[in-house]
This record gives structure tokens, C-alpha cells and sequence, in this order.
């Protein structure tokens, strides 16, 4: 195997890892100051997230 080859995995990976920290940075520099929201985002796991949120009227109601 070439070693481009086998440098070309963790170079993306690191790559990759960069640009998703990049992203959530910008995003919350959006959600801060374009939005105009002073608090965090809202994490998926937030209890606040989790009660407010009401499922899609296709799926049948829960007992």
C-alpha cells in the first residue's frame, strides 16, 4: 500500500473532526448574534427540548 494512501485516512479524519468544531462555532455565533438570543442552543437532550417538543400528527397517539 502507498503511504499516500495510508496518510489519506487520518488526514480526513482530523479534517473532518476540524471543519464539525468550525461549524458549531460559527453556529453559535449566529444563534448569538443574528438571532438575537443571549442563551445557549437548545442541546437535543435538554429537558426544555424534550417537553416542548410534540411528535408529527401522522404518528398515533401514545397511551
Amino acid at each position: 500500500m502507498k503511504a499516500s494512501k495510508v496518510a489519506y485516512k487520518p488526514v480526513g479524519m482530523a479534517l473532518g473532526a476540524l471543519s464539525g468544531v468550525v461549524a458549531g462555532g460559527l453556529f453559535k455565533q449566529v444563534w448569538k448574534k443574528k438571532l438575537g438570543r443571549d442563551e445557549d442552543a437548545l442541546d437535543v437532550t435538554d429537558d426544555a427540548w424534550t417537553q416542548n417538543a410534540s411528535p408529527p400528527p401522522c404518528w398515533p397517539a401514545s397511551a
